[in-house]
């Protein structure tokens, strides 16, 4: 009555009578009616933040201090599926890690599992830059993670394979376009019929050999060679005798300039230029000496040469130091008054510029 509450207890006694007690219990009903309502919003609240989880686009987790398994929406299961089985409530998280693992979720721990379960551990307990990790079939996932203040871990997965198919597929075409470039680089200074470097490279290496002597200073001896009567060779025997004599003779002076840091290259017409870095002038004499002799024994037949009845060589050579050091052409034009007195010699012989 009047928007109280009484509770009424009758007890019958031995001789026949009734005892009656009523009690106020207003407040305690009162009490009661809140903490219903109070639990029915909890409810309410709680089953709203389900919903908004379970609704998310990306896989979500929650962790306790203990790091078990508090919640997770089923995004998360999807986008672990091998793990999936083992998501239950009060999981730890190593015991998913471990589970997931032993049926190869992760390839990126293939041979050092050990050492990737440490590693991920590590930073699932101090959680800071998002990572990305790999699942099976190229797959990929951007894991976001966050201290909760009760000690806990919220984590997010999101699915960016297509973001990383993407740039795996540019970095790709970078690659092949590299490539390409590269191809495109050695054809533009390859010479077509030799193979070897064309006179575009002979100029861009020298260039740089120049600048490194200027740099550091050494020695960089260059020699400059010419098919004897070359041009009787070709009313004699052909243009196409011609261009292979030209190719056999390439292949004599590259083989006999073997450091990496050599470089012949065809000058122009019978013309071939070697670029010798860190080479004093008794070595690059001897080089050439060796260039010639070598062309000797290949007795390619030149009926039309006054040098021998085979192909031979007249080689001009030039050195150049940091204490002469001056332009690049200074070099070429010492090597070719060289190459002049050897033709003017009698050819078939070397000359030191």
């Amino acid at each position: 009555m009047g928007g109280r509450w009484i509770r009424s207890i009758d007890c019958a006694t031995r001789d026949g009578g009734l005892v009656g007690v009523r009690l106020d219990v207003t407040e305690l009903h009162a009490e009661r009616a809140a903490a219903d309502a109070a639990r029915r919003v909890a409810e309410a609240a709680t089953t709203r933040l389900h919903e908004a989880i379970e609704a998310l686009p990306d896989g979500f987790a929650l962790y306790d201090a203990d790091d078990r398994l508090v919640v997770c929406n089923e995004r998360y299961r999807e986008l672990y599926p091998t793990s999936a089985p083992a998501m239950v409530l009060g999981v730890k998280f190593e015991e998913l890690l471990r589970y997931g693992l032993e049926r190869g979720q992760y390839p990126q721990a293939a041979g050092r599992e050990s050492q990737w379960l440490a590693e991920r551990m590590e930073r699932h307990r101090h959680p800071g830059q998002p990572e990305i990790q790999e699942l099976p079939g190229n797959r990929w996932l951007r894991i976001d993670e966050r201290r909760t203040r009760d000690g806990g871990v919220a984590g997010v997965r999101t699915d960016v394979t297509e973001l990383v198919r993407r740039e795996q597929q540019l970095v790709e075409l970078n690659a092949r376009l590299d490539e390409a470039r590269h191809r495109m680089e050695q054809i533009s200074e390859t010479d077509s019929l030799t193979g070897i470097a064309n006179r575009r490279r002979f100029d861009r290496r020298l260039d740089e050999e120049w600048a490194r002597l200027a740099r550091h200073g050494g020695t960089l001896a260059l020699l400059l060679v010419d098919i004897d009567y070359f041009k009787p060779f070709n009313d004699l025997y052909g243009h196409q005798e011609g261009d292979r004599c030209l190719r056999q003779v390439a292949t004599i002076l590259a083989a006999c300039a073997r450091r990496p840091g050599d470089l012949v290259a065809r000058y122009g017409g019978e013309e071939f230029a070697i670029v010798l870095p860190h080479t004093d002038a008794a070595a690059a004499q001897l080089l050439a000496r060796r260039m010639t002799d070598a062309v000797d024994l290949a007795r390619i037949p030149h009926r039309g040469s006054a040098a021998a009845a085979h192909v031979t060589l007249s080689i001009g050579v030039a050195l150049a130091r940091e204490a002469d050091a001056g332009e690049a052409a200074g070099l070429i034009e010492r090597a070719d008054r060289a190459l002049y007195r050897a033709k003017a010699a009698g050819r078939h012989r070397v000359e030191i510029g």
